[in-house]
């Protein structure tokens, strides 16, 4: 849908009184911004935005948001905020005021840990922190308990703190391309979670509790360290696609074997199991040398493994 730029600027957009603002698209204009929000941002301007529910300031060179707390409070219906491509570093206590926030992109900014002020905003359902320099999340996430996304991927996160499991409306999490070394058995709890995006980390193995993602339908953690593997992902009753290429997998449970099959050399997928295909497996790029046969059992599946993670 091509949706046509505004090319008034900000203060003919906010004196047009025919303009009900309720939505306002921003991006690109930092010849305007000069690397803050005062431009929209100042009590002179704030009522002209009451029925505001939507701002992207997308692509402006922006290494300030101090202001922002003055779109709070019921001075508008703000539900969407786009941050996205700018020069964050910080953000202000004062962004917890905007307590209509549902959804925040911050993408593509230099935040270097993450912004506190953030797990102010317990209505937000979408949160974006793709593509920063965030080496932890903090234990206060457990207070966005509306989330339904969650996008981490990018940052240089070591480990995702036991109380993301308080995230039970969780459907997306993306935490692929950090340095990730395990996913906590906490993940377990988020029941309504549909995709697990941990591609491209250095997680050896995955948590038996992954069994208790009733809902998940595709998890991605191709390009890791994996040498363990959980039995349980074969009772998955939603799953349609697990995707471990490129790991360190040497043995398959017979979980596996019995509902997805033996794994086809040539396309590094499992076929011919009970599932009849439903389930999209993929292990190439795996040192798999055998799959596991019936009658053997998953502790020495995963001696076997242990044995390799040690070599």
């Amino acid at each position: 849908m091509f949706i046509k730029k505004d090319l008034r600027k900000i203060n003919e957009i906010l004196a047009d009184r025919e303009d009900s603002r309720e939505e306002l698209r921003l991006g690109r204009r930092s010849g305007e911004f000069k690397g803050g929000l005062r431009v929209i941002c100042s009590p002179h301007n704030i009522p002209a935005l009451a029925q505001l529910r939507s701002l992207s300031v997308y692509d402006n060179l922006l290494t300030s948001i101090e202001g922002v707390g003055l779109l709070g409070n019921g001075a508008t219906a703000l539900l969407h905020l786009n941050l996205g491509r700018n020069q964050l570093r910080t953000l202000p206590q004062e962004l917890g005021l905007v307590s209509t926030l549902e959804t925040l992109w911050l993408d593509d900014n230099l935040l270097d840990e993450f912004p506190l002020p953030v797990t102010e905003l317990t209505r937000l359902t979408e949160l974006r922190l793709s593509g920063n320099g965030i080496p932890s999340v903090p234990a206060a996430i457990a207070r966005l308990t509306a989330l339904t996304t969650l996008a981490l991927d990018h940052n240089e996160l070591t480990a995702l703190p036991p109380e993301i499991g308080a995230l039970t409306a969780l459907r997306t999490l993306l935490v692929r391309q950090n340095a990730l070394e395990a996913l906590p058995p906490q993940l377990g709890a988020l029941i309504a979670l549909r995709s697990l995006v941990a591609s491209s980390n250095c997680i050896r193995e995955l948590p038996r509790a992954l069994g208790g993602l009733v809902a998940l339908e595709s998890l991605h953690a191709n390009g890791n360290r994996i040498a363990l593997i959980c039995p349980e992902l074969a009772a998955l009753p939603r799953l349609a696609a697990l995707n471990l290429a490129n790991n360190c997998i040497s043995v398959v449970p017979r979980e596996w074997t019995e509902a997805w099959g033996e794994v086809d050399a040539a396309t590094g997928r499992m076929t011919g199991g009970a599932s009849g295909g439903n389930v999209v497996v993929t292990l190439i790029g795996n040192p798999i040398v055998a799959p596991q046969r019936p009658g053997s059992s998953t502790k020495k599946t995963r001696e076997a493994a242990i044995e390799q993670m040690n070599e």
